[in-house]
């Protein structure tokens, strides 16, 4: 997924989320090589230790998990590819009470 360049926290969750919902789905946690590196270095740019990264990112996969449902679904249907308004929709699905 391409996203604009983000804070070293908010990039570490991104990195760590995709390998937490792979997890969710297939019951194996498989981090790439690229992720791992991808971790590493922006590790050394924060003061918490990994854990408490990777226990926000399994919270933000379990409380979005309907919206990443969605957004997966979409993406098969749609050729592998949603933008801004297509992928806002789809995420404004899975809030509670949407249809």
């Amino acid at each position: 997924m391409w996203h604009e360049k983000a804070s070293p926290k908010t990039e570490i969750l991104i990195t760590m989320a995709g390998p937490f919902a792979e997890a969710r789905f297939t019951g194996r946690l498989l981090c790439a090589g690229d992720d791992e590196a991808n971790i590493t270095s922006a590790m050394t740019q924060l003061p918490e230790p990994r854990e408490h990264y990777e226990a926000k990112a399994k919270t933000l996969v379990a409380e979005s998990w309907r919206a990443i449902e969605i957004v997966a679904e979409e993406l098969l249907i749609g050729a592998g590819r949603l933008y801004g308004p297509m992928l806002d929709l789809a995420i404004c699905c899975a809030a509670p009470g949407a249809p």
